[in-house]
């Protein structure tokens, strides 16, 4: 029977050692009655420097248990307590557990120290991402919109405030076409049902601001449906108002340059910077006695000048260009 106790005894230990979080067992005073080899590994201790003192002694070096202990929290809660504990460069989970007797009277403790500091990095990283891509996000001058299954707002980035001036709180919940002109709703929800299929789209789509003006937007959609972390349509909206009306200033400006070009009284010709014609309008083509500008255009305009007036002709247009 004797043996039979101590091959249970070393057995128990055995297992005890084997386990790789620090764990002792501590009296309702919380003195260290045993512990494992991962707990005299991780504070470099031998055995006896550990038994028979207070656990905030050797885990904490003070003279009283800290603020937040669990072990002082489950003497009135009288069940498990967890703390996260930063010691050095090393981050622990600390959890205590009572040992009761039939009275519910607390005669012994198992103190267990888990070694979390690569999970915490984890999640500092995971932390520090986010906040990276949230602030890419938020002070980005494109928009950025997720939609549901169904064309209904589920996220708005604040920059789409400035875009179409709409706060999020106000979109979300909303459906994705009601800002859209009419004349390209059509055309929308075709883009719409391809991307839904999986097919990425690229559109310039006429929008209402909410002040009533009307922006013309790129969009660029994607179906992340199927993506866990994100479960959505992700749109990239970016604004090129100010670049269509750019682009229609420039074509009524060239369209009111090619009326006077034509109408104005005196002959116009247009060439490089060797001379060569480029384009003529009708007024010169009278006076040279040409009926189509096919018959002018490539020739060089030093052709129609005579030898004496080219080298003065030469000398005005250079001084000219410079």
């Amino acid at each position: 029977a004797e043996q039979a106790l101590s091959d249970s005894s070393q057995q128990w230990q055995t297992t005890f050692d084997a386990a790789s979080d620090a764990i002792c067992l501590l009296d309702p005073d919380q003195r260290v009655l045993r512990c494992n080899r991962a707990m005299i590994e991780m504070f470099n201790v031998t055995e006896k420097d550990i038994i028979g003192r207070h656990c905030w002694e050797v885990v904490h070096g003070t003279s009283e248990p800290i603020m937040g202990c669990p072990i002082t929290q489950i003497k009135t809660s009288l069940r498990r307590e967890e703390m996260e504990l930063h010691r050095g460069d090393r981050w622990f989970n600390v959890a205590a557990d009572p040992i009761l007797d039939q009275n519910r009277e607390i005669k012994g403790i198992v103190h267990v120290m888990r070694d979390i500091t690569e999970s915490k990095r984890a999640e500092e990283e995971l932390k520090r991402k986010e906040h990276y891509f949230r602030s890419l996000i938020e002070n980005s001058s494109d928009g950025i919109m997720v939609l549901n299954k169904d064309g209904t707002i589920r996220y708005e980035s604040p920059s789409n405030l400035r875009l179409l001036g709409y706060s999020e709180a106000e979109r979300v919940g909303k459906s994705v076409f009601d800002p859209i002109h009419k004349d390209d709703v059509d055309r929308v929800v075709d883009a719409f049902k391809k991307v839904l299929s999986g097919v990425p789209e690229r559109a310039e789509v006429r929008v209402y601001h909410k002040d009533g003006s009307i922006r013309h937007i790129e969009v660029n959609a994607a179906n992340l449906l199927d993506d866990p972390a994100v479960g959505g349509m992700v749109l990239n909206l970016r604004d090129i108002t100010a670049r269509r009306e750019a682009e229609k200033a420039l074509r009524e400006s060239e369209e009111k340059l090619r009326i006077l070009f034509q109408t104005v009284g005196v002959g116009v010709t247009v060439t490089d910077m060797t001379g060569k014609i480029l384009d003529v309008n009708q007024v010169l083509l009278k006076l040279t006695g040409f009926d189509r500008k096919e018959e002018v255009i490539g020739r060089n305009g030093f052709d129609f000048i005579s030898e004496k007036d080219r080298d003065r002709a030469a000398h005005a247009l250079t001084n000219n260009i410079i």
